[in-house]
């Protein structure tokens, strides 16, 4: 879907830690290149794409399921590895709500890294 959207403009690259997920996705996105690795390993995965900072980011982590140093560790390491005047777009999924948190530390502390914050709540029908 992304790929069409983008009409043959700018370079995707994916970053997924579980094995089965990336080969799945690799069935399906087979012009995509994809790479085993975990997320917080963002600036090594482009380089050994010969790329440079990215101008977006798109990320759908499960951030509740992390401790949240490991919150702190992935903005971190995403937000180095973007442009000056880049985007981060995170996003979960609905069910991610109802999932126990790891600690209580769960709200995931995006106004230490980020310039510009926006939070936007999908209802229910």
């Amino acid at each position: 879907m992304l790929a069409a959207r983008l009409g043959g403009r700018g370079h995707q690259i994916a970053i997924e830690a579980d094995s089965g997920m990336l080969s799945f996705f690799r069935r399906h996105q087979p012009d995509a290149a994809a790479h085993h690795a975990d997320a917080a390993d963002i600036q090594s995965v482009l380089e050994a794409e010969g790329r440079g900072p990215a101008d977006v980011v798109i990320s759908c982590l499960p951030w509740t399921l992390f401790t949240h140093a490991k919150q702190q560790l992935l903005l971190e390491r995403v937000t180095d590895a973007i442009a000056p005047d880049g985007v981060f777009t995170t996003f979960t999924y609905l069910q991610g709500l109802a999932l126990p948190t790891v600690d209580d530390q769960a709200k995931l502390p995006v106004g230490e890294y980020v310039q510009e914050a926006e939070q936007d709540r999908l209802r229910p029908c």
